[in-house]
């Protein structure tokens, strides 16, 4: 499963053998759903970006 949405979110090529394995176990509904998921993910920070919303993170030590 991590491998999938790996190779979706990065765009590769070749993912029909590890969609086949996914659907061969959990079913053709459930990893559609996988495909809506990963695509929802990645509309928010991309519509931040596009309203000039988008900052970049960093980490914040503290002292304690």
């Amino acid at each position: 499963m991590v491998s999938f949405t790996k190779s979706v979110i990065n765009r590769e090529y070749g993912q029909s053998p590890l969609r086949e394995n996914l659907v061969s176990i959990y079913g053709d509904e459930a990893v559609m759903e996988m495909y809506l998921a990963i695509s929802v993910t990645q509309f928010f920070p991309t519509f931040k970006r596009g309203i000039g919303y988008s900052e970049t993170c960093s980490n914040v030590q503290l002292d304690i």
